[in-house]
C-alpha cells in the first residue's frame, strides 16, 4: 500500500513532525494551517517536496524562479523546468512567509 506522508508544526514543540497518515493512532498536536502532504517529488539535495514548500525552479534560459510546488502542470509559455535536478527547497509558506511576496 503507497504511504500518505504528511508533516505538521506541532503545538507543543514548535517542531515540524512528519507521518504516514495510515499509521496514525492517536489524536496529532499539530497546527491545522501547518498540515501539508509530500508531493511525491524530490529537490536536487534529495528532500522530500511538501505541498507546502516554496522551491527555486530554472527557466531553460538559467533564469531563477521562486514557485509552490501545487503547480502540477506548467504552461508551455512559462519556460520551467521541473525536474529533481533543477529544483531545491528554499523555506516554505510557514516558516518563509516573506518568500511569497
Amino acid at each position: 500500500m503507497k504511504e500518505m506522508k504528511c508533516r505538521g508544526k506541532s503545538y507543543s514543540t514548535g517542531k515540524w513532525e512528519y507521518i504516514n497518515l495510515l499509521d496514525i493512532t492517536e489524536e496529532l498536536d499539530w497546527e491545522e494551517e501547518t498540515v501539508g502532504q509530500d508531493t511525491g517529488r524530490k529537490d536536487r539535495n534529495g528532500k522530500e517536496i511538501y505541498s507546502d514548500d516554496l522551491v527555486i525552479c530554472y527557466t531553460k534560459d538559467g533564469e531563477k524562479v521562486y514557485t509552490h510546488p501545487q503547480i502540477v502542470e506548467i504552461p508551455e509559455w512559462y519556460n520551467l523546468i521541473w525536474d529533481e535536478t533543477n529544483t531545491e527547497i528554499v523555506g516554505n509558506i510557514h516558516d518563509n512567509p516573506e518568500l511569497l511576496k
